[in-house]
């Protein structure tokens, strides 16, 4: 019984050094794929970042091309609305010249036809 016994502790004891190392090797295993995943994920991460750092870096040079855009297209608008309001003075200035000589042009009629009344009446009367 008792060589039984010590068999049985030996047999146990033999598990127990196998389950230890079955464990050892376990426990380096999954420290090995916990490493390997915890690597990608960090190497996900680096190149997530560098990603969003040339992505912010393109949208800042995106949006000062826009700014410039925008800036230019107002200048000439600026200079367009001046150009317009310049035009609309001198189309009033030319209407107000054309009026004037209208009527400078009606005066000369007139004038024109009180000597050929007057010459004709001194035609009649001579």
């Amino acid at each position: 019984l008792e060589q039984n016994s010590e068999q049985k502790i030996l047999s146990l004891s033999n598990k127990i050094s196998s389950m230890k190392e079955e464990s050892v090797v376990a426990e380096k295993t999954f420290r090995e794929i916990l490493d390997q995943q915890e690597e990608e994920y960090e190497n996900e991460i680096l190149y997530l970042h560098g990603s969003a750092k040339i992505q912010r870096k393109v949208e800042r040079n995106n949006k000062g091309v826009l700014q410039g855009t925008i800036e230019r297209i107002e200048s000439k608008k600026s200079q367009s609305e001046k150009k317009i309001a310049e035009m609309k003075l001198r189309v009033q200035q030319c209407e107000q010249e054309q009026k004037r000589e209208i009527l400078r042009r009606e005066k000369i009629e007139a004038l024109v036809i009180d000597i050929q009344r007057e010459k004709e009446e001194t035609e009649k009367g001579a």
